[in-house]
């Protein structure tokens, strides 16, 4: 099992071989669930890009000409953008608490199997490597190992796709209702955050780091 190498020799893993655990940890059925909490995420992404543009068209619509909908009349399209808008609110919650629900049950599947294997490999591990190193040590890393993995999926399906997707929904809606002057704009802002937001996740990475050393030789020397 080479993907629980850093049981032996505790060190930094590269996105293919997380990649490589979740391939072996991940049941049929645990994919699937994150694949429906993927779409979920996805969905409510397209929904908080679509909340706003149905409250634009009911404010066109109350303040001016209605906005023209099929067989809406000049009465009823105000009510219809009202539906919308609020449909699309409730729909991305429903799809926020729907992908909370499905990576909850994901997530358990796979941190069971992942831990499983994990201890596996630690009991087949020769007589020698247990002796050079303290039970505590070992348990602690185990522990971090899981963790992190726990919040690379908690990242990836809650934070970035969903960001990524959100952004270029946006950046389509600016498009097309303003300008080039107005997306370039946007685009500005949204690489200086990208920029601040990286610096501060490699200034918390380091600190993690250090945190996650100081809990093993701290376990190391109670047990």
């Amino acid at each position: 099992m080479k993907e629980f190498r850093g049981i032996e020799a505790p060190g930094r893993l590269r996105l293919h071989e997380v990649g490589e655990i979740f391939r072996c940890s991940a049941g049929a059925a645990a994919r699937v669930m994150l694949g429906a909490a993927l779409a979920c995420a996805l969905a409510g992404s397209g929904l908080a890009a679509a909340a706003p543009v149905a409250l634009k068209f009911l404010l066109d619509s109350l303040d001016g000409p209605p906005a023209a909908l099929p067989a809406s009349g000049s009465a009823g399209a105000p009510l219809v953008w009202a539906g919308l808008y609020a449909g699309a609110l409730l729909a991305g919650r429903l799809a926020s608490e729907a992908r909370s629900l499905l990576f909850g049950a994901a997530e358990q599947s796979i941190i069971r199997r992942l831990s499983g294997r994990a201890f596996a490999h630690a009991l087949a591990l020769p007589m020698k490597q247990h002796l050079a190193r303290s039970t505590g040590e070992m348990i602690q890393t185990l522990e971090n190992g899981l963790q992190g993995f726990r919040l690379v999926l908690q990242h990836a399906l809650f934070t970035l796709l969903p960001g990524l997707a959100e952004i270029v929904l946006i950046c389509l809606l600016v498009l097309h209702f303003l300008d080039a002057a107005f997306l370039a704009v946007f685009a500005l802002c949204a690489a200086g955050y990208a920029l601040v937001f990286a610096d501060g996740a490699r200034r918390i990475l380091r600190a993690s780091r250090d945190v996650s050393s100081a809990r093993i030789q701290a376990s190391a020397r109670l047990c």
